[in-house]
């Protein structure tokens, strides 16, 4: 499940029909909304307190009610701008996505009942609360998904994986992570053994613990999750040698100390390789000899690349465009521009998603240079 859906399910959740008491103008609407969004999230940054609190200013309401049909596309108009919005915020990294339904909870209800001093009967909200928290906990198990991956990058930077089967994933792994030796992040990238001086060993332990916010289900093998992990050394304490945590740490002093935030864009240049078999050898060969920028090299890889593209669509991760490049058989896709923590776990996406896609159709990818 992507993260836009997750909001959305929210967003669009039939109770929030019930706290709106008229017609919201459209326009109106989105200006509002937008305007108290975005000041909520420049407060964030200027005091450096990120969260869902600034939108506890903020409220949805109606002032007209002559008519059904304009009440109704009042409140559809502002539930798609507040998802417009929140959604943005959690791509930029402003929000989390359980800081996102938070806020739509807030929006929606809390805010009015806080003002109003209303008070309500709170228990089929919750139990609506309590099942829709199942849901999202055991929908891939309900959806035949047999695996979850744990994804990490090591020191070397080659992708590898724990995979766990779905339903031990939902009931224990989420939580609890699994083991992983300190010498997965001393390895080498020409054999699985600790570099020297690396002073990683077999002795010792973390835990990878998955972000559940990254979880993708796998687009070219829709039985199959994958979920970025944290290392972590102690309950809820990164351990030293977790790219992502150091990343974090990093960007949080550019932000503290300079009042800097730091983005990425990353242009993903790969060659593509097809196996050639000649006088019983086994040869990989460049998958076209076109030039730069090459209208028949696109032509040539365009069933792929529209794969990929769609494959990267449904993972949340925005391609700006795609192009042939210089060397035979290389091509580039560039990713939007984003909070670098964010831009970090899509690069793994994306590699995945390249490589995957070129496999299944019979060729290699590869992020070499040329």
């Amino acid at each position: 499940m992507g993260d836009g859906s997750r909001i959305a399910d929210h967003v669009h959740k039939p109770q929030y029909l019930t706290t709106a008491d008229g017609l919201a103008d459209g326009a109106t609407t989105e200006l509002a909304a937008a305007d108290a969004a975005t000041e909520a999230r420049l407060e964030w940054r200027r005091t450096g307190k990120r969260g869902c609190a600034g939108l506890q200013a903020v409220m949805f309401s109606t002032d007209g009610y002559a008519f059904p049909e304009t009440y109704y596309l009042g409140a559809k108009r502002a539930r798609d701008v507040v998802y417009r919005v929140l959604s943005a915020a959690c791509e930029d990294g402003d929000l989390s996505i359980q800081e996102a339904i938070e806020a739509i909870e807030d929006i929606f209800r809390r805010n009015a009942l806080n003002l109003y001093k209303l008070n309500v009967v709170n228990g089929s909200i919750n139990h609506e609360t309590a099942i829709v928290g199942k849901r999202v906990s055991l929908s891939s198990v309900e959806e035949d998904v047999l695996f979850v991956r744990i994804i990490w990058c090591d020191a070397s930077g080659q992708h590898r994986c724990r995979v766990v089967p779905a339903g031990r994933f939902y009931e224990i792994t989420r939580n609890k992570g699994v083991g992983l030796t300190f010498a997965a992040m001393g390895m080498t990238s020409f054999c699985d053994g600790p570099a020297d001086g690396s002073n990683l060993t077999g002795v010792g332990e973390i835990r990878l613990v998955p972000d559940m916010p990254t979880l993708v289900r796998l687009p070219w093998s829709r039985h199959e999750e994958m979920v970025m992990a944290d290392m972590q050394i102690r309950p809820g304490e990164g351990w030293e040698y977790c790219p992502r945590n150091t990343l974090r740490k990093v960007t949080k002093v550019l932000l503290d100390e300079f009042n800097v935030t730091m983005k990425a864009g990353f242009e993903n240049e790969f060659f593509l390789r097809r196996k050639l078999v000649s006088n019983g050898v086994e040869m990989w060969i460049p998958y076209d000899n076109t030039n730069y920028c090459s209208t028949s090299a696109f032509d040539g890889a365009s069933s792929i690349l529209q794969e990929v593209y769609s494959s990267l669509k449904d993972s949340g991760i925005v391609v700006e465009q795609l192009h042939a490049e210089a060397g035979k058989g290389q091509f580039e896709i560039a990713l939007k521009y984003i909070l670098c923590t964010v831009a970090a776990d899509k690069l793994i996406y994306a590699r995945e998603t390249i490589k995957s896609i070129a496999r299944k159709h019979g060729l290699v990818a590869t992020f070499l240079p040329k």
